[in-house]
């Protein structure tokens, strides 16, 4: 049950972290079109 939660807390994580990345990429695509 421990490994269950374990894995899920892992499965969020990986989940966040692409959010995380998505929303870097876009504030940097933002940033490019601003500059020109």
């Amino acid at each position: 049950r421990i490994g269950l939660s374990r894995e899920r807390v892992r499965q969020v994580g990986l989940v966040a972290l692409e959010k995380l990345k998505h929303a870097a990429r876009k504030k940097e695509l933002e940033a490019m079109l601003f500059e020109h």
